[in-house]
């Protein structure tokens, strides 16, 4: 099953293999070229810091994150392929740490099979791993490895304290790649208290292995936060306000039917319906007593809290640090769906070879999504933007040093967060340029001084090749 998993993500992620650079791609890389190291490692690892070149460190604190690119842009440059395969590789290194810790959380086979298909085709997770800039997701091998080294430590009656502390480490780097790292301590504080301690709930020792989890925790608040002095996070960006019960629902909704966006139609209320069925199934394992099933399944409505007060909007790819708590899930459920039905029918149906059909055709069905879905994701996005790319490059092979390219008929990822992007892409292709200047579709841009420029895409002219034109 294992291999498997690992044949199908490699297939279905093809297409974004070639996929171009796309939307914050270009920040990242931008400014890697033209801050110093120093600069950029000091950027990186101060919370709050201010930085127009690099602007989401003082949003988020994801130190290892920002520093990848500073350090594989001078070995790979503007080819996007590298890129993609790493990102790949660590969704790969996440399929594997699923299997495994699913062999860890129960022997039976099944839920290992189940658990590894599920998280390595799980469609709402692929921009998560398709794009570039989602390299934040290395953080969850790492937050795998801390529930593993966890479960471990924890097996028998003495703590092993040395694992522990690999596990608090491990913690600990998933937090700089990605703050929502943080919510693999929900699933491992229930797994731990519901299933490996359940008994031992009054003792005080039950919560000690729980500690070096909660200090790193405070430590990070204390480094976040400056030690009280800023705010945990930017209340631009995060926010309880009126839209977190819908952002909330959202996540609830698209957890076993994640639909393609725009949902429209009969998806919209099909969605509502498996929402009401995934709480009705957790509260289901809770009366049955299924206290595996329960602490992971009860895991997802908590660990979806941080992406749903994040003012800026929802989307499927904040699910992936929650998509191994829904896999682990189905795969304790289907295998208790396979042992009772086992006392009911006769063995000879339950053999592995249907199972084996059953996976093949699942992984079939999966990577033909996957596929689809990633190569939908190019096409819209940074094709998109590629297109308007290539005709700036095609219109103007060079621009003058220090002056103003005015932009008309720019995609809506490049205008958006008042045309963010913008700059950092066209510095990116022209890095002399003085400024690059959106210009909505219903103003005229400014009279050009000498230096300056100015775009239409698709007018149908090549100004910087027919001089003539452009006087």
């Amino acid at each position: 099953m294992l291999i498997l998993a690992l044949i199908a993500v490699v297939v279905g992620y093809l297409p974004t293999l070639d996929a171009p650079l796309f939307s914050d791609d270009y920040i990242y890389l931008n400014a890697s070229r033209r801050l110093s190291f120093a600069h950029y490692a000091r950027l990186s690892f101060t919370p709050w810091s201010h930085e127009p070149l690099l602007p989401f460190t003082r949003d988020f604190w994801r130190p290892l994150s920002f520093l990848y690119f500073e350090a594989m842009r001078p070995l790979f440059g503007g080819h996007v392929l590298p890129y993609h395969l790493v990102n790949l590789a660590v969704h790969l290194a996440g399929v594997v740490l699923v299997w495994v810790l699913a062999r860890r959380l129960d022997a039976r086979p099944v839920v290992a099979g189940v658990a590894v298909l599920v998280f390595a085709l799980y469609p709402g997770s692929t921009e998560a791993i398709s794009w570039i800039s989602s390299i934040n997701s290395a953080g969850l091998p790492f937050a795998l490895a801390c529930w593993l080294l966890f479960l471990v430590a924890t097996k028998e009656s003495q703590t092993r304290w040395i694992l522990l502390a690999g596990s608090t480490a491990c913690l600990a780097i998933a937090l700089m790649f990605r703050e929502t790292a943080a919510t693999v301590v929900v699933p491992v504080g229930l797994w731990y208290l519901l299933v490996q301690r359940r008994g031992a709930l009054r003792e005080f020792a039950t919560y000690k292995p729980l500690l070096p989890m909660a200090a790193l925790l405070l430590g990070y608040y204390l480094i976040r936060t400056r030690l009280f002095s800023e705010p945990a996070a930017n209340p631009d960006i995060y926010g309880f306000d009126s839209k977190f019960d819908n952002h909330w629902w959202y996540y609830i909704r698209n957890t076993l039917l994640p639909f393609r966006d725009p949902v429209t139609g009969w998806r919209v209320g099909a969605q509502d319906v498996s929402g009401v069925v995934f709480l009705a199934l957790l509260m289901l394992t809770l009366a049955t007593r299924k206290w595996g099933a329960f602490a992971l399944l009860l895991s997802i409505p908590i660990a979806v809290v941080p992406s749903s007060a994040a003012l800026l909007g929802v989307g499927q790819r904040y699910f992936y640090f929650t998509t191994p708590l829904l896999a682990l899930a189905l795969g304790l459920l289907l295998a208790d769906a396979r042992d009772a039905l086992g006392r009911r029918v006769s063995a000879r149906l339950l053999a592995s070879t249907p199972s084996l059909v059953a996976a093949v055709l699942f992984a079939g069905f999966g990577t033909y999504i996957a596929f689809d879905r990633n190569d939908h994701w190019e096409e819209i996005g940074p094709d998109r933007e590629q297109a308007w790319v290539d005709e700036l490059r095609a219109e103007y092979p060079t621009l003058p040093a220090g002056g103003t390219l005015y932009c008309i008929h720019v995609p809506l990822v490049l205008v958006v967060f008042e045309a963010a992007n913008l700059l950092p892409t066209v510095q990116w292709l022209y890095p002399d340029i003085g400024a690059a200047v959106w210009v909505p579709d219903d103003k005229l841009p400014p009279l050009p001084g000498p230096n300056d420029r100015i775009f239409i895409a698709d007018d149908g002219l090549l100004l910087g090749r027919d001089t003539t034109a452009q006087k």
